[in-house]
């Protein structure tokens, strides 16, 4: 109890602390409150009580219309042989009983069949019977939800697979991100690997999943990664302690992530996070609860080592014929206003709407601008870009080399470039930035590399990283944003 004062008078505060024991009944009934409104709680929402209570097991609950002989034999015999270091049952019987025993199985109605438990992490597609289990992954352009889409999929399998391939999603749409060490650059993704894994791996072992019709979230965004986790945290954790009380809702789920190696015991995977963070310059993973959801938001290593590009770096890709005096026109007022619209594009060049739609379309697929407005009839609405954010792709290709020459962007002076267009991602584009300045010592280690003989009009490609370059004038020097000489195709 405390005091405190309220409209001028004293007030006497009491706080209850949440129960333990729910649903607890007053008169005979169970109220529960949403936001300020109190209603008597219909059954399914006693059934949720009871469940973020512990007092019912959700994955332990039969899947009724399921059969014993739809958990796949390779991986239960892969989870005894592996990590129980047992013999695979050959008796049927004997193979029944042990899955009942570890919360896999469970009579019912004169039969066994999977639990909740044993369907996900047995069943060769669980989703077929709990839609829920499906783990929903979009990668949007900008930082909203609604934004168009630039990846998306709906991964399914045993959760197992769905951890892998969440992570997999993650993986082919992050960036790498160029950092100095000592004299070496060094690629650091944006995300990195163990916290993505664990934060999906978390929302998989630990939601809520007697909330039947809600899947676990992934959303990449230009800024960030959430994953959004069906249920609330359940008691008595709080988002205070996360990292240092332990606690699960879905032990048997847990026990078989723990011993597989998916996810660590008593909290520690929070700290490796935290932990993790803090080495290569980020903030902490952040959590919180949204609705009837848990959170966690890991923002992007990207973010943090902006550059300001250069305006003459637009001028080298007219020159290179990448893209025409109207689009120049337009990524220089974009960079100066920090959006274009189709309307403003039309007045700045004096084209049609039709043509100034493809303009855009065409700066939007080289990731020089990123839609903001959406589509409306084919034609792009207003675009954006973000030239001290490092989304751009022109943005990403300068940031690498400015940490290859340890210098910001302010202090040079490019005088050409080179483009070649990889993947849509735009991660394995290519840009060489020469500089004017004299003596300029990176500029004399791609001399020193060039390959002899390297002719105008031909393609080199880097046996290291597999970027290609188009060599414009003889003797040019090509060396690889990985710093491996590029030989010729």
């Amino acid at each position: 109890m405390e005091h405190a004062e309220a409209q001028g008078r004293d007030v006497l505060v009491v706080h209850v602390p949440d129960g333990q024991d729910k649903p607890y009944r007053a008169n005979s009934r169970v109220y529960v409150r949403i936001d300020r409104e109190v209603h008597e709680a219909t059954r399914e929402e006693i059934g949720q009580l009871m469940f973020e209570s512990g007092r019912v097991q959700y994955e332990r609950l039969p899947v009724p219309d399921a059969k014993f002989v739809e958990l796949d034999d390779a991986l239960v015999r892969g989870y005894f042989e592996d990590v129980r270091h047992l013999l695979h049952p050959a008796d049927a019987a004997e193979r029944m009983r042990l899955l009942v025993n570890l919360g896999f199985a469970i009579p019912h109605a004169s039969h066994v069949v999977p639990t909740v438990a044993g369907l996900l992490l047995f069943g060769p597609r669980p989703q077929d019977r709990l839609p829920a289990a499906t783990l929903k992954c979009a990668f949007f352009y900008g930082r909203h939800l609604g934004a168009q889409l630039r990846d998306r999929a709906d991964v399914v399998g045993p959760l197992t697979r769905v951890i892998d391939e969440g992570a997999a999603f993650v993986a082919r749409n992050r960036r790498l991100v160029p950092r100095m060490e000592g004299v070496r650059r060094v690629d650091v993704p944006e995300y990195p690997d163990y916290s993505v894994r664990e934060a999906i791996a978390n929302a998989v072992a630990h939601r809520d999943w007697s909330l039947e019709g809600a899947k676990v979230r992934l959303f990449m965004f230009d800024d960030r990664l959430e994953i959004w986790s069906p249920g609330k945290l359940p008691p008595p954790i709080t988002l205070e302690r996360l990292g240092y009380d332990q606690f699960s809702r879905n032990k048997v789920i847990a026990r078989l992530l723990v011993e597989l190696g998916y996810i660590e015991e008593v909290g520690l995977g929070i700290r490796r996070m935290r932990e993790e963070m803090a080495s290569l310059g980020l903030p902490e993973p952040e959590f919180r609860e949204d609705g009837f959801s848990f959170v966690i938001t890991l923002r992007s290593i990207a973010t943090r080592e902006g550059v300001t590009v250069p305006a003459d770096l637009f001028r080298a890709l007219v020159e290179r014929g990448e893209i025409n005096e109207r689009q120049h026109k337009g990524l220089l007022h974009a960079q100066k206003h920090g959006t274009i619209a189709r309307r403003e594009y039309v007045a700045l060049t004096g084209v049609s709407e039709r043509t100034a739609a493809n303009d855009l379309a065409d700066l939007v697929r080289r990731e020089l601008l990123e839609p903001t407005g959406g589509w409306v009839g084919g034609l792009h609405t207003d675009c954006a870009t973000s030239p001290t954010e490092n989304r751009a792709g022109i943005v990403h290709w300068a940031a690498r080399y400015l940490h290859d020459f340890g210098r910001q962007a302010a202090d040079h002076h490019w005088s050409g470039a080179t483009v070649t267009a990889g993947n849509s991602s735009g991660m394995n584009e290519m840009i060489e930035l020469r500089s004017t300045e004299e003596g300029d010592m990176a500029t004399q280690e791609a001399s020193d590399k060039k390959p002899a003989g390297m002719q105008a009009g031909k393609r080199y490609k880097c046996a290291q990283c597999a970027s290609e370059v188009l060599v414009t004038k003889p003797g040019q020097g090509t060396l690889c944003c990985c710093g491996e000489a590029m030989q010729q195709k």
